[in-house]
């Protein structure tokens, strides 16, 4: 199975192409990085087309944390999303969007999958050091960032693919698309009743001290 991770930006998108190695499961996941690449949405949709994956995961900036991220207008990266969404699907591509922003995401890949440099992440994904191995080893193969040359958006684009794969082992015999959308409903379901629940113990704790 490939999943492709899209991180869009103001000035090229970043791209990252996983696919799970022989007899892996959703707990027992091990992913190789295929690919990687930046280019604009139309240069994007070229590249996912010729890598032919099971499903393309564009991020969606959403929340504080994305408006703070590299000072991107939460905005313009969405249009951007969007029109990634619109080319890719219009090209017989199945892509859907993941959204991110702590609190405002159903499902936080970000902590459950040890991204974005959470404690015991070399633990649980060796991605981030196959990237940079990739990059020391043969720089074009790691196109250099917009912003510096840093690996954060070829990161960002692996966790975002991981999720994807996570989501669409959960559900066996289902389309990776359809199974990654069913699981993703249900974490919005279960994200929403807790925060239903927390907000109700803490309104009746306040009414009992008051």
């Amino acid at each position: 199975m490939k999943v492709i991770g899209i991180d869009p930006g103001l000035l090229l998108n970043h791209a990252a192409a996983l696919t799970l190695e022989p007899g892996a499961t959703v707990y027992g996941r091990r992913a190789q990085v295929q690919a990687v690449t930046e280019a604009d949405p139309a240069g994007l949709t070229d590249w996912a087309a010729q890598q032919n994956p099971h499903v393309v995961l564009v991020e969606v900036a959403r929340g504080s944390v994305a408006s703070k991220r590299d000072n991107d207008p939460v905005l313009h990266v969405n249009i951007i999303a969007g029109e990634l969404l619109g080319r890719l699907r219009a090209a017989g591509i199945p892509a859907a969007p993941v959204a991110s922003g702590g609190d405002a995401t159903p499902w936080n890949w970000r902590a459950t999958i040890g991204v974005k440099g959470a404690s015991g992440a070399d633990g649980k994904d060796d991605l981030i050091y196959k990237i940079v191995r990739q990059r020391l080893t043969n720089p074009e193969s790691v196109p250099v960032g917009p912003r510096g040359g840093h690996l954060t958006h070829y990161w960002d684009a692996a966790g975002i693919a991981l999720a994807g794969l996570d989501r669409a082992l959960s559900i066996p015999g289902m389309p990776p698309l359809a199974a990654m959308l069913h699981t993703t409903t249900l974490e919005a379901h279960a994200l929403t009743t807790r925060k239903t629940r927390k907000l109700a113990s803490k309104q009746a704790r306040a009414s009992r001290s008051a």
